[in-house]
């Protein structure tokens, strides 16, 4: 057991010396709240985490409803109101790199903020031709809507201060409050997919990897604080705002996307079955013919 810390050591000394290196010049105090052998200390254990949930996520059940699932993706065309969304938030993602590059190059770091990605995830699914991976895409990406009600809810506007920008942020996030809704109850294409937990698995590993591998690397490079990597949001309870606070986040944005995306889709799904039975039943009524009346 000893011979392990000492590797992990090993590993996690001349890492976070690079941490310290890459710090920009520009940065905020807080840039390291969090320590940088603590740093790299959870990095390696998000990585074993996050990968294992991937791992269970995408391994293959002989049980599966996964061939079913894939045949019901049909090629059809979008929904008037997919179509209306998929135009909106293309103009707000084009909007919001105006804004950021306005700001300053190392603003562009906030485009990998959830909502943004999330934004991108459904104009893949709204764009591309492959139909298939466009049902799994979102399938995935309707677990990440938790991070658009948090949005919502406590809205940081702080920095928000361009024309129309904060109009763009609230018309960008109650689309994409909407958007994964609406193409679970009208989609044409995508017909909504039973629920499965090895989805929720994939979206749960995919969003920590995102995180840790993608978001904090990036926020250490350019000083920018994206999507709270480097220090805790404002106004979070005294308990959680400790150089620790990644723990509790974690452990609560697993918790949500779990709820959001596994509850939300297993809801639709249930309206969707009611209704397919109800139209088989009533076609059946339909197709039974009347027995003739008798001659009086």
């Amino acid at each position: 057991m000893d011979s392990f810390w000492v590797l992990l050591d090993s590993i996690i000394d001349p890492v976070s010396s690079i941490l310290v290196a890459l710090k920009p010049t520009l940065h905020d105090e807080k840039h390291f709240y969090v320590s940088p052998k603590q740093h790299v200390f959870e990095i390696i254990i998000a990585n074993i985490f996050f990968g294992l949930c991937i791992y269970f996520g995408l391994r293959k059940d002989k049980n599966s409803k996964a061939q079913a699932s894939r045949a019901r993706v049909a090629a059809k065309p979008l929904h008037t109101a997919e179509r209306v969304f998929r135009v909106v938030l293309t103009l707000n993602i084009i909007m919001q790199l105006v804004y950021k590059t306005m700001r300053g190059w190392h603003i562009l770091g906030y485009m990998l903020q959830p909502c943004h990605v999330t934004t991108c995830l459904y104009l893949f699914c709204w764009y591309t031709s492959d139909h298939h991976l466009g049902a799994r895409v979102f399938q995935v990406s309707v677990h990440y809507m938790f991070f658009t009600a948090l949005a919502l809810a406590v809205p940081d506007l702080a920095q928000l201060k361009l024309p129309f920008e904060q109009t763009t942020f609230w018309v960008q996030h109650w689309a994409l409050l909407i958007a994964p809704i609406l193409m679970l109850l009208v989609s044409r294409r995508y017909h909504p997919l039973a629920p499965s937990f090895k989805n929720s698995l994939l979206a749960i590993g995919l969003g920590g990897l995102f995180h840790f591998d993608v978001q904090l690397p990036l926020a250490f490079v350019t000083g920018v604080n994206i999507n709270y990597m480097l220090w805790p949001p404002p106004g979070v309870p005294a308990f959680v705002n400790t150089p620790y606070y990644r723990y509790w986040l974690t452990l609560a944005l697993v918790t949500l996307a779990w709820l959001c995306g596994h509850i939300i889709v297993t809801i639709i799904h249930s309206i969707h079955s009611r209704s397919e039975v109800k139209a088989v039943d009533a076609g059946r009524n339909v197709n039974v013919p009347k027995k003739p009346r008798k001659a009086d």
